[in-house]
């Protein structure tokens, strides 16, 4: 799923499409809690769909200064290290 923007959620696209894998990763640039990757949970546990969802974010704690770039590789997502993240949850 590409994602403009987390509201609306496009809700069809999920209810159709999501049982179609089996590994289901949310990648963001943003903080994990109540962001994009628990909108989709919020909605497939009231629909009862049960699907794994893996969320690769930032964690919960101050974010220092510094460029898009240097950050993002910093925070793990980008590079080798987001590459090891999806790999991981792939494998769990």
């Amino acid at each position: 799923v590409s994602a403009a923007c987390i509201k609306p959620l496009d809700t069809l696209y999920i209810k159709d499409n999501f049982n179609n894998y089996k590994n289901i990763i949310v990648l963001e640039e943003n903080y994990k809690i109540n962001a994009f990757g628990h909108s989709i949970i919020n909605y497939l546990n009231e629909c009862g769909i049960n699907k794994k969802i893996s969320i690769i974010a930032i964690d919960n704690y101050k974010v220092p200064h510094g460029s898009r770039d240097l950050l993002m590789k910093e925070l793990g997502l980008r590079g080798e290290s987001l590459l090891e993240k999806i790999e991981g949850s792939i494998n769990e």
